[in-house]
């Protein structure tokens, strides 16, 4: 049975590695939005945290008499099915979800350039490229992922954006959004807090503290902020400067470029985004 609390849920799932995080940075601003402590709950993939109440869920959040929408912004529930059947459960006609698109071919390569320097991904970009089955390759196959956000979802309740457009007029898209959720347009900071690549990797301590299972770190950093920081900035002034970042050069374009060319296709003509600024 849906949830029949007083306030609507807004998913952002997806895509990782397509500018989720400066959108949650940019929201956050917003008061009749309330987001959790921390950006990705992962309550709906996480196979642990699934196995918990709803009401575990809720206590992420504390509403106030401002608040409108509870927000969770974790970018996997779009190639997780069961997390998608999940939230239309518990919140039917009360959910809202939007996908933030970008390039397949450069967030393949964010995404990459991110497990290398975690420590995750030890192969050269190449080698991805040409391997149709990587995980890191089907997260842009974003048609056969809309296709199970349709299923459980109408169209009035998602929002497509693309991360291109978005980042050409951040204003104008805001007021999309605000738009979408009915919620009251307001000018907004966009100099926040962004993602970015850094010039160096984990070595044995930050790789190994990646390791560990996404709901263990997340709680501990939740319930212990201070000593999460802490351990933050010991990764990183032990981090080691990685003078080479990794690289895609033509072929790996071009391989890319082919390999998203259908979906792609199917993305413009089935579901209407604007794919111009694409490869």
């Amino acid at each position: 049975m849906a949830n029949e609390s007083k306030y609507n849920y807004l998913f952002c799932i997806g895509a990782q590695k397509a500018g989720t995080s400066y959108l949650y940075q940019i929201m956050k601003q917003h008061e009749a939005i309330k987001f959790s402590d921390f950006k990705e709950t992962h309550f709906f993939s996480d196979e642990k945290l699934k196995k918990k109440s709803i009401e575990t869920y809720l206590s992420y959040f504390q509403p106030d008499a401002n608040t409108e929408y509870i927000a969770d912004f974790t970018p996997n529930y779009i190639s997780k099915p069961d997390s998608l059947e999940r939230i239309r459960e518990e919140f039917g006609d009360k959910a809202r979800i939007i996908i933030m698109m970008r390039d397949p071919v450069k967030r393949a390569f964010s995404n990459y350039t991110m497990a290398f320097l975690r420590g995750r991904e030890r192969r050269k970009f190449s080698e991805v490229a040409k391997n149709s089955e990587s995980h890191i390759l089907k997260k842009g196959l974003y048609a056969d992922q809309l296709d199970y956000v349709f299923r459980n979802f109408t169209r009035d309740q998602v929002l497509l954006l693309v991360f291109e457009k978005f980042i050409r007029e951040k204003q104008k898209t805001m007021d999309e959004i605000s738009d979408f959720l009915c919620i009251e347009r307001m000018e907004f900071d966009f100099n926040v807090k962004k993602n970015s690549a850094k010039n160096y990797y984990f070595t044995f301590l930050g790789t190994s503290y990646f390791k560990i299972p996404f709901n263990i770190r997340r709680s501990f950093q939740s319930k212990v902020p201070l000593l999460g920081r802490i351990i933050k900035k010991i990764l990183r002034l032990t981090a080691r400067s990685y003078e080479s970042q990794p690289v895609m050069d033509e072929n790996d374009r071009k391989e890319l470029v082919n390999f998203y060319s259908r979906a792609n296709e199917r993305l413009a003509k089935e579901y209407e985004v604007d794919i111009s600024e694409w490869m």
